[in-house]
């Protein structure tokens, strides 16, 4: 680390937490699509009709509403670490720049 430069934190372990949100939200993503593909199967009638199907398949329906506020949540808070990160790194470019700009009027006798 340069002692001459203004640090704000460790931005690789900040991108390594949004990549790593960014895979659990992705493996998120896709069980949900496989479920949403494997209880089609209940949807059929000519597999499983009667109380026991239709409750089952409601309880299918009730299962899948609860995912996409979760999935949208988690969305959101991905996005904002990333505009977060982004703004830190854009923020001490700027500062780094106006300190080597202005480097001779900072040193101090």
């Amino acid at each position: 680390m340069d002692n001459d430069k203004v640090n704000i934190s460790s931005f690789e372990e900040y991108e390594s937490v949004i990549t790593n949100l960014t895979k659990s939200l992705n493996k998120i993503k896709e069980a949900l699509n496989y479920e949403n593909d494997s209880s089609k199967r209940f949807e059929d009638k000519e597999i499983w009709d009667g109380k026991a199907g239709e409750s089952i398949s409601n309880k299918i329906k009730e299962y899948k509403e609860c995912f996409p506020p979760i999935v949208e949540s988690l969305e959101t808070y991905v996005k904002f670490l990333q505009e977060t990160l982004d703004n830190y790194k854009s923020a001490e470019e700027t500062i780094n720049k106006s300190i080597e700009n202005n480097a001779e009027s900072l040193i101090v006798n």
